[in-house]
């Protein structure tokens, strides 16, 4: 295929792409700035873009066409835009974008492919399956791990009031001191900072260590850490609240506004853990290297 042909085929599929999908991604974008929960799905694109440029010559030193491929994952993306068609009566407007934005990346993913080839999208895999997570999780889901969260900084929080010898009293998600009492409710779960450690962790790992095994710890250990975190602070209310002003626990910032300071609290948690990471990750390089020149 010349260089013009290519050139219309990929004005071609851009123009469909954008009569297909620009609707969708405009409720995307005000579903994220409406949504503290979503909130992160704005800054995607950029992290993704910048990712292609960082590795732009890698990328694009070797392309060839791939058609059968690219048309496969293009059919497939519709084949999703038709689903979500189907049943968008059936669904709230979270779960329903789901169909359309996975559909969109699918549809990215495979003119991709279709132009550059298969070793291009091999150097740029990550950086384009980064975009996966613009995509809304559903709400059952969702739903689902944001009662996980409660429970677990539940539990964290009675041990962290523990060891602190503060006396509490117990009764499932609600603590009761002896002026205030404080529940683990559905904003106590640090949902959205949890959301953004756990790709921070993803981008960090695939940025600055090398295994696959350390990457997945690495965002394993962003669960815990953040638990950690959420106890940390309601802990602080507590105590701020009954041991100071009630209005900590009312209208006080760390209240309304202190998920961001204590996210970056675990990203000074999270450091530690990439260090020793990228330290193991040394020793057994030089292992393999010592082992190999006694070989």
């Amino acid at each position: 295929m010349n260089l013009i042909r290519k050139h219309i085929l990929l004005t071609m599929l851009i123009v469909v792409w954008l009569a297909l999908f620009v609707p969708s991604m405009y409720e995307l974008v005000s579903l994220s700035l409406d949504s503290e929960t979503h909130s992160h799905i704005v800054m995607i694109p950029f992290v993704s873009i910048y990712l292609l440029c960082l590795n732009r010559k890698k990328i694009f030193m070797q392309t060839a066409l791939a058609q059968k491929h690219g048309f496969i994952v293009v059919c497939m993306s519709l084949v999703i835009y038709a689903a979500g068609v189907i049943s968008v009566n059936r669904f709230a407007l979270n779960d329903y974008l789901f169909f359309p934005t996975l559909a969109g990346i699918a549809f990215i993913i495979g003119i991709f492919i279709w132009l550059a080839g298969l070793r291009a999208f091999k150097s740029a895999a990550f950086a384009l399956l980064f975009l996966l997570f613009m995509v809304p999780i559903p709400l059952f889901i969702l739903d689902g791990f944001i009662k996980l969260l409660q429970a677990c900084t539940a539990e964290m929080t009675d041990v962290v009031f523990k060891v602190i010898g503060m006396p509490v009293f117990r009764e499932g998600l609600v603590f009761s001191l002896t002026d205030v009492s404080i529940e683990v409710a559905k904003q106590c779960s640090g949902i959205r900072s949890s959301l953004v450690l756990i790709i921070i962790s993803v981008l960090v790992g695939y940025m600055y260590l090398n295994s696959n095994w350390r990457r997945v710890a690495l965002v394993v250990a962003v669960i815990p850490i953040s638990i950690f975190k959420n106890a940390l602070r309601i802990v602080l209310l507590a105590w701020m609240g009954n041991y100071v002003d009630i209005s900590w626990l009312t209208d006080s910032a760390l209240h309304s506004r202190g998920g961001i300071p204590f996210m970056f609290v675990a990203l000074l948690f999270l450091l530690p853990v990439l260090w020793l990471l990228r330290i193991g990750e040394r020793k057994s390089d030089l292992n393999k290297s010592c082992g190999e020149a006694v070989a």
